[in-house]
């Protein structure tokens, strides 16, 4: 777990200090007619969805007991790592297109849903994408003081979070337009609705023994 720890820090902090240097720029003028503010958040939020596609899959296949597919303890690993780095990456997404001349996003429009003027109804589906995964991020780490019944219930939160973020990338994401990049969102989103489904009729099993 402490090589997981490391390696999470690790891309959390270059995602972060990648963030301050290219909003600074665009702030400061330095890079006023470049489109790579746009290329990078469009970039960062294909990675962001990828990363909250794999924590939700581990953690459905920790929750289902499918030990005959992967072990518990490695979907485990990769379910905590992959759901920070995902927020890290939504957040790197979101704060670099302070920096873009063209849609002219403020600090707080990319924060709070409802400000952006930009399709603000998918820009909130996005934002509130992250808020919900950073609160569940945040109860696990007051997991104790929460206890596990109430801990468990703000977890689903993140099956909203991963649907709300693929229904963002699909509604403004312009490389959603792309046939692969659609063929992605389409076997991404049918692994997690069969998963859940699965996972549904193995709880119900289990309640009838």
């Amino acid at each position: 777990m402490k090589s997981s720890a490391t390696t999470y820090q690790s891309l959390t902090g270059i995602v972060a200090a990648s963030a301050l240097v290219l909003v600074a720029s665009g702030v400061l003028g330095v890079m006023p007619e470049t489109k790579a503010f746009w290329f990078l958040s469009r970039s960062s939020g294909l990675v962001a969805y990828g990363l909250l596609w794999l924590s939700v899959v581990a953690g459905l296949l920790i929750s289902s007991r499918a030990r005959q597919i992967v072990s518990p303890k490695w979907a485990l690993e990769v379910h905590q790592m992959t759901s920070g780095t995902a927020l890290a990456f939504a957040l790197f997404h979101g704060l670099i297109l302070t920096g873009d001349r063209y849609i002219r996003l403020g600090f707080w429009e990319v924060l709070v849903p409802g400000l952006s003027a930009y399709r603000p109804l998918w820009m909130a589906a996005g934002q509130v994408a992250a808020l919900l995964l950073a609160a569940v991020l945040g109860s696990s780490l007051a997991r104790r003081q929460f206890g596990n019944k109430l801990w468990r219930l703000l977890h689903y939160a993140a099956f909203l979070a991963y649907w709300l973020a693929l229904s963002h990338a699909l509604a403004l994401g312009s490389e959603a337009k792309h046939p692969g990049v659609l063929g992605f969102y389409a076997v991404t989103g049918g692994v997690v609705l069969w998963l859940t489904t699965a996972r549904v009729f193995i709880r119900e099993g289990e309640r009838g023994r």
